[in-house]
């Protein structure tokens, strides 16, 4: 499509590879417009949270040290995601994301 060519363009060259690229978080589907009926329940952010446990496994990173990370010493904060028990801010991906060394899509596409 060539307006998601002409956005992805415009982020990519301000943005680059940071996770958070915002043509990135397009792609991927994560924005998207409140009237679409999209949320994502319990099964989604349980998903989301064994993502971020898999890529943590994978750098040997505790939930301590990536609690720590993203700006939150909370080890329970970080099991409360994984749980789906936790809904998660853009901001709290994007720091997730960032500390795994991931870009934000990585993390929600199941």
């Amino acid at each position: 499509d060539a307006a998601l060519s002409r956005l992805r363009h415009g982020f990519d060259s301000r943005w680059g590879h940071h996770p958070c690229n915002p043509a990135t978080l397009v792609e991927s589907g994560f924005l998207f417009h409140a009237e679409d009926g999209m949320e994502m329940g319990i099964d989604e952010r349980k998903m989301l949270g064994g993502k971020i446990r898999e890529y943590r496994e994978g750098l040997d990173l505790t939930r301590e040290e990536l609690a720590v990370a993203i700006g939150n010493g909370s080890k329970q904060y970080v099991s409360s995601i994984k749980n789906g028990a936790k809904n998660v801010t853009i901001d709290v991906l994007c720091r997730i994301a960032s500390a795994l060394k991931v870009r934000v899509g990585d993390l929600i596409t199941f």
